[in-house]
């Protein structure tokens, strides 16, 4: 892939204005942006189409979780949207898994499903709150169930794009959680573009970076000249 294609921006934007302003500067640069819940619930699901008259292709962020059929029955309404791929919990276990992988498979070009192992806000702490051993237990627990329930990818830390690469290399590996210098945030297994590729990312996150800019698309092609050189 080209570094253009790698790069996903996350447009956590709430106004419509903020929204299409992000979009007119990277637009002729970006290839893909990430849409969640912040859009969505601000803009409506309207966010979507505005994305692809651009000529974006849209990562949706809902991290489905639910029972079987409730997760597979949204999996079809995502796939009538013709995003290019879509998060869910691999915490939701094998079947609703399964029964997601069963219900796209109707489709002619289904999206990509993207199983969500730790979120990157968590650390050690965070995990042992739950009475759960280690972050390498839950997080090899969580690859195995995606894997058995046939994930196409997974969304990790820069940290863990190595293991999965070594179990599973021919899976999508998306890691969000990219900072650009070393500010302080909520996130906190985070890591540099650079070593998210170096580790054998497919695609990097990168959303308040660029978002927050007043020159997104200056930021955007910064974080492009970064990752040009990496293997």
């Amino acid at each position: 892939m080209k570094p253009e294609e790698r790069v996903i921006v996350a447009l956590d934007l709430e106004r419509e204005e903020d929204f299409k302003r992000v979009l007119r500067d990277i637009s002729p640069y970006a290839k893909i942006v990430k849409i969640g819940p912040i859009a969505l619930l601000g803009i409506g699901f309207n966010a979507i189409e505005i994305a692809k008259e651009y000529g974006l292709e849209v990562f949706l962020d809902l991290k489905l979780m639910d029972i079987p059929n409730t997760a597979a029955l949204s999996a079809k309404g995502i796939a009538k949207m013709g995003v290019k791929m879509f998060t869910l919990h691999c915490l939701g276990g094998r079947e609703m898994i399964k029964s997601v992988k069963e219900e796209l498979s109707y489709f002619k070009s289904p999206p990509l499903i993207i199983g969500v192992t730790i979120l990157t806000s968590w650390d050690k702490e965070t995990i042992s709150s739950f009475g759960i051993p280690s972050m390498d237990s839950l997080f090899e627990t969580l690859v195995k169930t995606g894997l058995e329930g046939g994930v196409d990818g997974f969304v990790c830390s820069p940290q863990e794009v190595r293991k999965i690469k070594k179990l599973a290399p021919d899976k999508v590996c998306i890691t969000p959680g990219i900072r650009i210098s070393a500010e302080k945030d909520d996130q906190k297994r985070t890591g540099s573009p650079e070593e998210a590729i170096e580790s054998g990312a497919d695609y990097i996150v990168v959303g308040r970076p660029i978002i927050k800019s007043p020159e997104p698309a200056q930021a955007f092609l910064q974080i492009i000249e970064r990752i040009k050189s990496c293997k």
